[in-house]
């Protein structure tokens, strides 16, 4: 498992102690201090179960990497600092993964306590689990640091090789909703952002697999499309951008 933390330090102790406290034990604990300016290092320094790792403000996408290359399991779960799991979560998941065989395993999650079921067109790395061998396939360092898409990206990369996808119904992840949290609303920044990634897919599946590009553009557009932003022309200039990589389908509601 792999815990990103920066600048958690009001919420890091509630999610370590939730992944320590499950039910299923056999288990790595690894936690990513970004370049922390809070208390996120001494809290990481309580644990000693915990197998931290410390680098300058490099961004998710670094500390992701960092964290994925040390970690020695079978699979990978990545838990936001702010974030936590219920009881069963890992029990329920493994077991779930070992029975299926599965190379990527999609869950629900509660959000604020609310269920939420998975939905394909979600793309968040905390709603799924990943074989080991499957992400350790990704060159992890070649992917840009782009704070709001890398999600996306990672996800279109590693479903390129999952030769079985499956989803686990239930609701073992609990999502914290901040209105300060990186991601949350549209920004001029996500759209530069969402602009890296896409020609960064372009260029690395678009020629060999057009119609998996296609898809997870339509995945990205839809949840622009999905969301009420407040910046509503640059909402519009995104769709447009996006729909720009979707040549064979007209209009909106297409997306």
């Amino acid at each position: 498992m792999v815990v990103i933390a920066y600048n958690a330090a009001d919420y890091l102790d509630r999610c370590l102690a939730s992944i320590l406290r499950q039910t299923f034990q056999n288990f790595e604990l690894i936690a990513v201090d970004d370049g922390s300016t809070d208390a996120t290092p001494d809290i990481l320094n309580q644990y000693q179960a915990v197998i931290m790792i410390r680098q300058e403000n490099l961004g998710t996408m670094r500390a992701r990497q960092r964290g994925i290359e040390a970690a020695t399991g079978d699979y990978l779960i990545m838990v936001d600092a702010d974030d936590w799991l219920v009881p069963t979560a890992l029990e329920q998941l493994y077991q779930h993964a070992a029975k299926t065989q599965s190379d990527i395993v999609c869950h629900g999650c509660l959000l604020e306590r609310r269920p939420m079921p998975f939905h394909p067109y979600n793309y968040a790395l905390w709603l799924r689990v990943f074989k080991m061998d499957l992400v350790k396939s990704i060159d992890l360092g070649d992917i840009p640091s782009v704070y709001l898409c890398e999600d996306f990206i990672l996800n279109a990369l590693l479903s390129l090789n999952a030769a079985k996808t499956t989803v686990c119904w239930g609701y073992p992840y609990v999502k914290t909703v901040r209105r300060e949290s990186l991601s949350y609303g549209f920004s001029q920044q996500w759209f530069q952002d969402l602009q890296v990634a896409v020609h960064y897919l372009s260029g690395k599946i678009g020629q060999t697999h057009p119609e998996l590009l296609k898809r997870w553009v339509r995945i990205l557009a839809r949840d622009v499309a999905s969301k009420k932003f407040s910046h509503l022309a640059l909402t519009r200039e995104a769709l447009n951008f996006l729909r720009s990589h979707l040549p064979d389908e007209k209009g909106s509601g297409n997306l």
